[in-house]
């Protein structure tokens, strides 16, 4: 598996908990739904090393299903229409094939999610 490669792990809880380290089992549960995206930054022994965020868990190279890259990471910083909000999630959209975020502005979390059609890079112009 190579590393810095983005994808998604669906697997099921009460049928595949052997493919996610034992001790990562626990906090990897509540992240990982059907289509949460993660990025592969390693390997240990039998197992890779996936991220979100701050998170990172080891699960078996099996259940990893490979993505393109999303345009923006968790905690960057996007504009959407006159708002500033930071990405506080990733997930995959499969009929659309694409990814979508869901974000926070001013600390709130967003309930409905974005396309990346609808965000846009936060820019700093310096003199």
């Amino acid at each position: 598996m190579a590393v810095s490669k983005w994808g998604r792990c669906p697997w099921s809880y009460e049928f595949e908990k052997e493919k996610i380290y034992p001790e990562d089992l626990e906090k990897f549960k509540p992240i990982s739904g059907p289509f949460a995206v993660f990025e592969c930054i390693g390997t240990c022994g039998e197992y890779i090393i996936i991220k979100s965020g701050d998170n990172t868990f080891r699960v078996k190279p099996e259940i990893f299903r490979e993505l393109t890259e999303p345009k923006y990471k968790i905690g960057d910083t996007v504009k959407i229409k006159d708002m500033y909000a930071t990405i506080l999630f990733i997930e995959w959209h499969n009929e659309k094939t694409e990814h979508y975020y869901y974000i926070t502005v001013n600390g709130k979390r967003k309930s409905r999610r974005y396309f990346e059609s609808e965000l846009s890079f936060y820019s700093v112009v310096s003199c």
